[in-house]
């Protein structure tokens, strides 16, 4: 009799446990906390080591939060996806700290950046002091105290230039088009 008891009490004391570490564990306690996701993370190239966040290792899906620390290794890229906010991607040994407003902004500590698109102008950090402003295709390095613009951005590439390019094409179909009528040929013979 003496042994039912002990069993029933030491039953009872491990279905008590087993209460409290559901009700600890559960989405209302575990997901208490004050930091919101505020993005992705996609992850880009091979390499035997992997992109961290804040020292862990992350695939691509990751959640971020505000105040993360990303690190990629040689071979590999990131792009953090935080929504309407923006895109930026981050190059091959880039360490980048996002500040803990929830926007794009953050200081470079190595590598490169580059902004995808953002709704603002996005202010990155770099060592030499200076917050470098980046508008959608500017480029930054961590050394670097300006942006860099993008090989692709239209703006590269000035209209002027673009004149040029369609008044030689101009000229060339003019000067064929007179020389072929001076020499008699047809463009289209008439039967």
């Amino acid at each position: 009799m003496k042994l039912k008891n002990t069993f029933v009490c030491v039953r009872m004391f491990a279905s008590l446990c087993l209460i409290v570490t559901v009700l600890a564990s559960s989405s209302m306690v575990a997901l208490a906390n004050s930091v919101k996701p505020i993005g992705e993370l996609i992850v880009n190239g091979k390499s035997d080591k992997s992109v961290t966040v804040n020292g862990e290792p992350a695939a691509s899906g990751r959640t971020i939060f505000a105040a993360s620390t990303i690190t990629t290794p040689d071979g590999m890229t990131a792009i953090l996806d935080l929504g309407k906010a923006g895109k930026i991607e981050l190059a091959p040994s880039t360490t980048y700290n996002l500040n803990s407003d929830g926007s794009l902004s953050g200081s470079l500590t190595a590598g490169s950046a580059r902004v995808l698109n953002s709704a603002s102008t996005v202010g990155i950090k770099t060592l030499t002091g200076d917050t470098v402003n980046l508008n959608a295709g500017d480029m930054v390095t961590a050394n670097s105290a300006t942006a860099k613009k993008n090989a692709a951005n239209a703006s590269d590439l000035d209209w002027w230039a673009w004149a040029v390019v369609f008044g030689v094409a101009a000229f060339f179909i003019l000067y064929f088009t007179i020389k072929s009528d001076e020499d008699g040929t047809q463009a289209s013979p008439v039967r």
